[in-house]
């Protein structure tokens, strides 16, 4: 099997723990630009790491109990390196901080990802054109309501109605 040696670009995004003082998360973030430098990458972009709230408590086993993270920093780094180096990157380096409490990395393209809207495909609207109304959504309590205010009379005529047509498919 031949191993494709062509460089490839990496995107890192990583969740460090909150407990960190901004020093300590500087040394940290330096230490993994370092490895990757180490490794013969080179840099594409960089987002800085902020403290933001986790969508959810994560417990990381810590020295034989459970350490509980609300918060985390979070970053990322993009990055073009040849592939043999990524496991080593992987391994060697992310795995086994214990500052990162999640990461995830993906190949990706060295271009900027972020959604754009391009102007040109947007249907513009002139101020003399009607659209539609959109379709009313009838709620359950409002066909609820609907229903309770049929009167005797309507309940009447729509069984009246259904007479004639059950008459006229039975005469046929």
């Amino acid at each position: 099997m031949e191993i494709n040696d062509e460089r490839r670009v990496y995107e890192l995004g990583y969740h460090m723990v909150s407990t960190l003082t901004e020093e300590e998360l500087l040394k940290e973030v330096d230490a993994l630009r370092g490895a990757i430098s180490d490794l013969k990458g080179n840099f594409i972009s960089e987002g800085e790491p902020t403290l933001i709230d986790l969508a959810y408590t994560m417990y990381i086993g810590e020295g034989g109990k459970n350490t509980k993270h609300d918060k985390a920093h979070f970053g990322w780094m993009k990055f073009d390196i040849e592939p043999g180096q990524i496991n080593h990157l992987q391994k060697e380096v992310i795995d086994e901080n214990k500052n990162i409490l999640r990461h995830l990395l993906i190949k990706t393209v060295a271009e900027d990802t972020r959604a754009q809207v391009n102007l040109e495909e947007l249907r513009e609207v002139k101020s003399d054109e009607k659209l539609a109304p959109a379709p009313k959504v009838v709620t359950k309590e409002e066909d609820t309501a609907s229903k309770a205010e049929t009167s005797d009379s309507d309940k009447k005529e729509a069984a009246k109605n259904l007479d004639d047509t059950i008459d006229q498919l039975l005469e046929e």
